[in-house]
Parts: structure tokens; sequence; C-alpha cells
């Protein structure tokens, strides 16, 4: 079983996460979270289970998105990471240094599963 964290500070977009996840495999273990800081501990905890990691980057608290999906590099080289934002994009030479995927907001329903499934299926 497959296990994706999200990092989204929106319900309404966890939601939309969360219907897509559920379409592809209702198997997957999706943890959620909404701020940086609750997301880094548990990462801490249990990144060898973590198989796809999908982080905002504007979200409250004192680690935002990008410096999170950096930290999960020091742990973890091969692990995917989508990056999404609707208000900045980082630049392609930070989106390859850290080996990041980027998908940018508003999501379309259909569109996660085009992306998640082939980063699973890796």
């Amino acid at each position: 079983m497959s296990t994706l964290l999200l990092l989204e500070d929106e319900l309404p977009l966890r939601d939309i996460f969360r219907i897509s996840v559920e379409m592809i495999n209702p198997n997957i273990k999706l943890k959620e979270f909404s701020v940086g800081d609750s997301a880094l501990a548990h990462i801490k905890a249990n990144w060898v289970d973590i198989n796809l990691y999908v982080l905002d980057i504007r979200v409250p608290g004192d680690i935002d998105g990008f410096e999170l999906a950096k930290e999960i590099r020091q742990l973890d080289q091969s692990t995917p990471i989508i990056l999404t934002s609707a208000f900045i994009r980082p630049a392609k030479t930070e989106l390859e240094k850290f080996k990041l995927i980027w998908m940018a907001k508003p999501w379309h329903l259909m569109e996660i599963p085009n992306k998640i499934i082939p980063l699973l299926q890796s």
C-alpha cells in the first residue's frame, strides 16, 4: 500500500486531492497536514514509509512547503516530491536542484491522478 503526504492549508483543495486519490485507489493511505511544522514532525518519524509528497509552498507555521522539501531531501533523496502553489513558482534551477516536480494551482480533479499515478508506479 502506498502512503501519500499532503501539505495543504485550504480545506477545499485537500478535499479535491482526497477525492482524486480515492478515485485512483481507495487503499492509498493519505496523511493530510495544514501546517508545515506538523508535517515536518510526522515526516521525521515516518519518512521511510512515505511514497509521495505533495507540498503547498505557502502554508502556516515556521516552515513552508519549499523549505520542507529541502528537509525531506536531507532525509531521502529518491521519494518524489510535488511542489505546488497558486502564488509563486520556484526557479527551474531550484526545482532541479532538489528534484522537485511542479504542479500549479488551481488543481483540476482529473489532473491529480494523471500527475501522481506515474510517480507511484515508478
